[in-house]
């Protein structure tokens, strides 16, 4: 579900995330250019949290997770 409401789905529907209030004003962001840190740092996150479980010597796709996509995958279409 974390896919359906991030941060481009409140900006779609007009509403402003408090974040991207405090870096308009302080330093000039445009909401495309807050959109593109925002999903360059989620894909960056993801990553790490990857790297840390393989570290781990854990699985990060484990099999209940990706059942777990599937189902938010088939509930949103």
């Amino acid at each position: 579900m974390q896919s359906i409401w991030n941060n481009a789905f409140f900006l779609s529907i007009n509403l402003i995330p408090t974040y991207w209030l405090y870096l308009n004003k302080a330093y000039g962001y445009t909401k495309e250019q807050y959109l593109s840190d925002m999903s360059i740092k989620v894909k960056r996150d993801i990553q790490n949290r990857i790297k840390q479980a393989k570290a781990k010597g854990k699985e990060y796709f484990t099999p209940h997770r990706v059942q777990k996509m599937q189902n938010a995958w088939n509930a949103s279409s």
